[in-house]
């Protein structure tokens, strides 16, 4: 959804690098047609969607902005008194939420950086998959032997190690 001297555009951008780059560069040639000398993209962050459309906007030389999920949906309550979620609506709700100021940093990390903190997250779901799977381990054992008592030390070392392997 985006102004242009007054007049509403919108449509639906399919979340594909070439169609982005594509739909960012029509609108930043509408702008330039209009007298605009930058276009600023500002979405609502949606957990990982928004991150490409951010990071090809930015590569593109579009400053970039993040509208809160929970600003946008009370403004698009207020706006339309609707309270269910509609990405139609949503979108003048974050127009909204940017004239009025109350816009989140979009940070752009450095490279490096950025995926280094990516593979910290997979790190951590890999530790809680694997506390969970000795958690298993030590309920299947106690079920199977009830008087079982074993230390954390000789569960989760090798003996432990050779009664997954069984």
């Amino acid at each position: 959804y985006a102004e242009v001297n007054g007049q509403a555009e919108s449509g639906e951008i399919k979340n594909r690098t070439r169609t982005i780059e594509k739909s960012l560069g029509k609108l930043q040639k509408l702008a330039g047609r209009e007298g605009y000398d930058e276009l600023r993209l500002i979405c609502e962050s949606t957990g990982v969607y928004h991150r490409s459309l951010l990071q090809i906007g930015s590569q593109m030389g579009m400053r970039t902005a993040l509208a809160g999920g929970e600003a946008v949906s009370k403004l698009r309550v207020v706006e339309s008194n609707d309270p269910g979620k509609t990405d139609a609506k949503d979108t003048r709700a974050i127009l909204t939420v940017a004239l009025v100021g109350r816009l989140l940093l979009h940070r752009r990390l450095d490279e490096k950086y950025a995926c280094l903190r990516s593979w910290h997250r997979v790190v951590l779901v890999a530790e809680d998959k694997q506390k969970g799977a000795k958690t298993e381990l030590h309920h299947e054992l106690k079920s199977l032997i009830p008087d079982l008592s074993l230390k954390p030390a000789v569960l989760y070392g090798p003996t432990g190690r050779a009664l997954v392997k069984l």
